[in-house]
């Protein structure tokens, strides 16, 4: 793939963002030097496949440093970042002399929800330059974890700079591409630098291909019309996969079966080609998910591969019904929520050596009951501060209390009048009065 072979060996090879690169080197420096008020740890942002990554890498081999990394696909939870990065950072160099950094990459996949405030632990006690990647440097997860960071936004470069950096390669290549043609391909690849040579090297199979500049940025919802429409051609349909290549196979995942086109004649020859259509598009999309996990360990030459399947899965779509967003991400969302509230909940109560399931049946239950009957059951003035000490006293923010304790458990009907919004509204507002007050 021309994407690994034409990979930057060394800070010169690095395309666009060259202030940015300086902005690296002058921290590290700075840090090695104790120059006042420079903070230890370097928050690098920008989209995916934007070199973030590597010019990192490549400075720091440069400089001399031993790298320590922390990838997303490691353990990332506040006891492994206590247990063992926390003692690694009061080590300045190794045995062998070389500089020790950390490298955290990927903050935007977060494993553990105390991961950010452990890692802030680390930023206040460290000894050794931190150095963070994530590509929305505006999550709001970071709103304080950025405080405590310099920053560096990376941004894609300009078309004149990634064409300058390809016209040697596609001529060695003997690749046939006009200038013009080029530079249409490189912001169809939304001037993505892996992505313009995944399309280089694509082009030069299918040199064809008529390139259009687009004239306008469309939506998620237009992709996925133009990836189910009959009336796209492979080139429309591969060009628009890039625009968005995470969310495009999530739609067409959501969105196959009710635009799959069926023949009228209910035949069972109808019936069986009808379910070969679902059976081809399934297969795809499979293809697809065992592809992603390799791209998850950064083989990023299958991109091309999905972007196919992505395609052949819509072989036998139309885009008649209606298109909606994929439910996959608001169910992942809810599951990792729960998933780190749970973990919380059972920590709070003191409860470290039972699953997470077993809290859930055998203990939330019980501890929402026991807490909402004492203040049903308490008839004196001071019930409610007793009720907020009680909660406080078992570790429970009122916000557990308001939903996640309730929210959590395997419900039923008998349930339902602990549930907090079903408390007169009088009672609510002195919930949270206490728990001002006392907190």
């Amino acid at each position: 793939m021309l994407s690994q072979r034409y990979k930057p060996t060394d800070i010169n090879g690095i395309v666009g963002n060259k202030n940015n690169i300086n902005a690296i080197q002058q921290w590290i420096l700075n840090i090695e030097n104790n120059v006042k008020n420079t903070k230890k740890c370097l928050l690098v942002s920008g989209n995916a496949g934007i070199g973030k990554t590597l010019a990192i890498d490549l400075i720091l081999k440069n400089l001399k440093y031993n790298i320590v990394e922390l990838n997303s696909d490691d353990e990332r939870d506040k006891e492994y970042i206590k247990n063992n990065i926390k003692p690694m950072l009061q080590v300045v160099k190794t045995v062998f002399g070389k500089k020790n950094a950390l490298v955290v990459n990927d903050l935007d996949c977060l494993s553990d929800h105390g991961f950010i405030s452990a890692l802030i632990e680390c930023i206040k006690e460290t000894k050794i330059p931190i150095i963070c990647t994530c590509n929305d440097r505006y999550n709001q997860a970071f709103k304080t974890f950025a405080t405590y960071c310099e920053d560096v936004k990376f941004r894609n470069p300009s078309t004149n700079e990634i064409y300058n950096f390809i016209n040697p390669i596609y001529k060695k290549e003997k690749i046939l591409i006009s200038e013009i043609n080029a530079k249409i391909l490189i912001e169809n690849s939304n001037n993505d630098i892996r992505n313009t040579l995944n399309n280089l090297q694509f082009y030069n199979h299918n040199s064809e291909i008529k390139l259009d500049k687009d004239s306008t940025q469309i939506g998620i919802f237009d992709m996925a019309n133009i990836l189910l429409s009959q009336t796209s051609d492979f080139e429309k349909k591969y060009k628009t996969f890039w625009l968005d290549t995470d969310l495009s196979p999530l739609m067409i995942h959501e969105n196959y079966i009710n635009n799959t086109i069926k023949s009228p004649n209910n035949s069972e020859e109808n019936k069986l080609k009808n379910l070969d259509n679902l059976f081809t598009a399934a297969d795809c999309l499979s293809n697809i998910d065992l592809f992603e996990s390799d791209i998850e360990a950064t083989n990023w030459d299958l991109m091309p591969h999905i972007a196919i399947n992505c395609i052949s899965a819509t072989s036998n779509c139309h885009n008649k019904a209606q298109i909606k967003f994929p439910t996959f991400l608001g169910k992942t969302s809810t599951k990792s929520k729960n998933k780190r509230a749970i973990q919380e909940l059972s920590v709070k109560f003191g409860q470290y050596k039972i699953s997470n399931l077993i809290f859930r049946i055998e203990y939330l239950n019980n501890i929402l009951i026991t807490l909402f009957e004492s203040l049903f059951n308490d008839k004196t003035k001071g019930k409610v501060t007793k009720f907020v000490v009680k909660c406080l006293d078992m570790g429970f923010t009122k916000e557990d209390i308001q939903e996640n304790i309730f929210n959590l458990i395997i419900n039923c009907d008998v349930y339902d009048k602990y549930n907090y919004k079903s408390i007169e509204s009088k009672t609510k507002t002195a919930i949270v009065k206490g728990f001002a007050t006392i907190e």
